[in-house]
């Protein structure tokens, strides 16, 4: 199977409150998630959330979902 073509998405989290911890607050309480979806040769798509989403430094960790 191989990776045919691949899109760079982002779409706004809605926490309906402030968020933040002692680095900082956003108090608008949305924030940014970065989605990758990767399609094959095989008709599959694969959707995974970017690192900033899952708080893993330098994409280590990060999951996915709708593989083979």
């Amino acid at each position: 199977m191989k990776i045919t073509e691949y899109r760079s998405l982002g779409t706004p989290h809605r926490w309906g409150r402030r968020v933040g911890d002692a680095g900082g607050v956003v108090a608008v309480g949305v924030t940014a998630v970065p989605v990758l979806l990767v399609e094959t040769d095989g008709g599959f798509t694969d959707v995974s959330l970017g690192p900033q989403s899952l708080g893993a430094p330098d994409g280590e960790g990060v999951t996915s979902r709708g593989r083979p």
